[in-house]
């Protein structure tokens, strides 16, 4: 076999293998994004006042947990796929 068909071979078996895979983690993770920054978003409108901002910054942290919680649980999927 050529080099060039061996190199199609070896990528096609790659994307066969993982590629679905890797989209299903890239849209979940992209998900989970959205969701992080529309939880940012309501954080800063719901907490406008600069006497708010010891709050802003727990709704924020908490948006980033959520954040976090949401890509570990991609990267489970991901694994099982």
């Amino acid at each position: 076999m050529k080099k060039p068909a061996l190199m199609m071979a070896i990528v096609f078996a790659f994307y066969a293998l993982f590629g679905n895979g890797l989209s299903v983690w890239a849209g979940c993770k992209s998900d989970c994004l959205k969701q992080y920054e529309s939880e940012v978003e309501s954080c800063r409108s719901n907490n406008d006042d600069p006497e708010d901002s010891d709050s802003m910054r727990t709704c924020i942290d908490k948006a980033l947990d959520q954040y976090n919680s949401c890509v570990d649980q991609c990267e489970d999927e991901n694994e099982t796929v």
